[in-house]
């Protein structure tokens, strides 16, 4: 079996021509949080499980934005809201 040995499969590396990548956006970290408890809630994996993902979420994406704020100019890094 090919691959590493998470069974994951790596990301090819990009052909030339393919196009421009979408630019990296800030991200909301109460909608990450809303998003991941709401999604333990729907599994039925319990309150406190619901709570420790979304505290998660929140951190992951409060980190993720930090990253890119050191490494983007401040225009090029909207913030991503879904409505």
């Amino acid at each position: 079996m090919v691959g590493s040995a998470s069974g994951s499969t790596p990301t090819p590396p990009r052909a030339e021509g393919e196009g421009p990548r979408a630019p990296l956006v800030r991200r909301d970290p109460e909608e990450a949080a809303e998003e991941a408890y709401d999604e333990f809630i729907r599994a039925e994996l319990g309150e406190a499980a619901a709570k420790q993902a979304a505290e998660m979420a929140r951190r992951s994406v409060e980190e993720y934005n930090r990253v890119l704020e050191e490494r983007s100019p401040p225009q090029a890094t909207p913030t991503l809201k879904h409505q």
